[in-house]
């Protein structure tokens, strides 16, 4: 069992793990929603002091919940450092 005692990181890993069901990069996924993906990458690091009201902007934006991405999750931490990986047709 993983604990996490920063919800800072919590909401890292959880922006991470959404993104990576869609493949993208940062700049892709972040550029899609109009959101700053220098600010967004250190969000997703954990290194970034946000606010409610921002986790509630992003929330909306990418259309996940607000508490789901407050929830810790130790299924939903991707260790996957590459996205957009040429696929072989």
């Amino acid at each position: 069992m993983i604990f996490i005692h920063s919800l800072k990181k919590i909401l890292g890993i959880n922006l991470r793990y959404y993104r990576n069901l869609e493949n993208l990069s940062q700049e892709k996924y972040y550029s899609k929603y109009n959101l700053s993906v220098q600010h967004m990458s250190n969000v997703e690091r954990g290194t970034e002091n946000v606010t409610l009201d921002f986790v509630d902007k992003v929330s909306k934006a990418i259309g996940i919940p607000a508490e789901e991405l407050l929830l810790f999750n130790e299924s939903k931490i991707v260790t996957k450092k590459r996205v957009d990986a040429k696929q072989k047709s």
